[in-house]
């Protein structure tokens, strides 16, 4: 019997995001999914949140920059 793989719950999470903001980049969205994806099983939550961080600040500068 083939069993049904369960739907990524953060993945379809931050897809729903890009939908109601069509303005965040696909490359983000997917950036911050690797990053939780990643450190999922830490311990702590620092290193995860500072990389988030760092990449929704050079989001932020690229567009201000109008790149």
């Amino acid at each position: 019997m083939t069993e049904a793989v369960p739907p990524n719950m953060a993945l379809a999470a931050l897809i729903d995001a890009a939908r109601a903001a069509p303005q965040l980049s696909s490359d983000l969205i997917y950036s911050a999914y690797a990053i939780e994806k990643a450190h999922q099983f830490d311990e702590g939550r620092e290193t995860p949140v500072r990389l988030l961080q760092k990449l929704v600040e050079e989001f932020v500068a690229q567009l201000e920059a109008g790149q």
